[in-house]
C-alpha cells in the first residue's frame, strides 16, 4: 500500500515509495473562478431580468438547439471550474522517494503536452539532497530536488515542472526526503545572474508580515477589474465613474508604495506593476465598465 502525502510525510513500513504531492499554485485555483463566473453570471442575470420560469426554459436542453448548446457549454465550463478549484490527486505533480532513487512525475497538464517522468539514483556516494528554489535573473524559476554526490555531481529533478511551494510544503518535502532516504537535506536558494557564477544561499521562510503585504499588493491588481464591473452594473453618471476610477487608482498606488518598502527591487510582480500607470489602469477599468454596462443594460 502506497503512502500518499499532502502537507505531511509518513514512512511506509513496507518500503514502498514515499509520495509527496505538489499542490497547484493558488493563482491557478483563482483562475477557476473565471469559468465558474461564466456559469453563475448568466444565470444570475437571466434570473434577475426575466425570472425563474424564463431562466429554466432557456436552460432546458430539450427546448431547442440553442438551449441545448447553451446548457452543454455551461456544463463544460462548470466541470472545468470544479477541476481547477478541486483538482483530483491523480492530476498533481509528485515526487516518489525510495532509498535508492527519486522520481518526479509532472502534473496531468504537463503530461498531456508530452512531459515524461524523470528519475535520478541515490547511491552510496550521495551525500545530501537539496531542496532548491531557483532564481533566473532575480525572477523565481520554481523549486527543484537535487541529489548531490561527494564528487559534486548532481542529479536534478523538477526542471520542467516550474514547481511553486509554500513554506509548509517545503518543510514537509524535506521531512519526506529524510524519512525515505536517510540522507541529510538542505533547503537553499540558487540565483543565476545574467553574468557571473551561480550564487547559493540558505533558504529562510518568509515572515508573516511580508506575506500579508505581498497579498495586499496582489489583491490591489483586481481593483480596475472589480471597479469597472461594479460601475458598469450600476451605470451611474459619467462623473461618478471617473471619480471612482481615480480613487481606485490612488488606492492601488498606495498599496504599491507599501509593497515597495518590503521589496524595493519591484521585480516580483511585473503584471501588477504594468497596471500602475494611469493609462493602463484607465484602459482596463474602461473596458470592464463598457462590457459590463453593455451586457447588463443593452438598451
Amino acid at each position: 500500500m502506497e503512502s500518499n502525502i499532502s502537507g505531511m510525510a509518513l514512512l511506509d513500513q513496507n518500503e514502498q515509495p514515499v509520495i509527496f504531492e505538489i499542490p497547484g499554485p493558488r493563482y491557478m485555483r483563482a483562475m477557476g473562478l473565471i469559468p465558474l463566473a461564466t456559469v453563475v453570471g448568466p444565470i444570475a442575470f437571466f434570473y434577475s431580468e426575466r425570472g425563474v420560469a424564463w431562466t429554466l426554459h432557456i436552460f432546458d436542453p430539450l427546448a431547442s438547439f440553442p438551449s441545448f448548446f447553451l446548457t452543454v457549454t455551461m456544463a463544460v465550463a462548470l466541470a472545468i471550474a470544479l477541476w481547477i478549484l478541486f483538482p483530483p490527486r491523480s492530476s498533481l505533480a509528485r515526487f516518489e522517494f525510495m532509498h535508492d532513487r527519486v522520481r518526479f512525475i509532472p502534473n496531468s497538464s504537463a503530461r498531456f503536452f508530452g512531459e515524461t517522468s524523470e528519475e535520478t539514483p541515490i547511491s552510496p556516494q550521495s551525500v545530501e539532497v537539496l531542496v532548491c528554489h531557483r532564481y533566473l535573473q532575480e525572477r523565481p524559476n520554481g523549486w527543484r530536488v537535487v541529489v548531490r554526490a561527494a564528487n559534486g555531481a548532481e542529479g536534478e529533478l523538477g526542471r520542467s515542472g516550474l514547481l511553486y511551494l509554500s513554506a509548509s510544503n517545503v518543510n514537509a518535502l524535506a521531512e519526506a526526503i529524510t524519512s525515505a532516504t536517510g540522507i541529510p537535506v538542505r533547503v537553499i536558494i540558487r540565483r543565476k545572474p545574467l553574468h557571473g557564477a551561480v550564487e547559493e544561499t540558505p533558504w529562510t521562510p518568509p515572515n508573516t508580515k511580508t506575506n500579508t503585504l505581498m497579498g495586499f499588493g496582489l489583491a490591489s491588481a483586481c481593483l480596475p477589474f472589480v471597479g469597472g464591473i461594479i460601475m458598469g452594473w450600476l451605470s451611474p453618471r459619467p462623473a461618478i465613474v471617473v471619480v471612482v476610477g481615480l480613487a481606485l487608482w490612488l488606492c492601488m498606488m498606495l498599496a504599491l508604495l507599501v509593497l515597495a518598502r518590503t521589496d524595493p527591487s519591484r521585480k516580483k510582480f511585473p503584471t501588477l506593476y504594468s497596471l500602475t500607470t494611469l493609462v493602463t489602469f484607465s484602459a482596463t477599468y474602461a473596458v470592464c465598465f463598457v462590457v459590463t454596462a453593455y451586457l447588463v443594460h443593452p438598451h
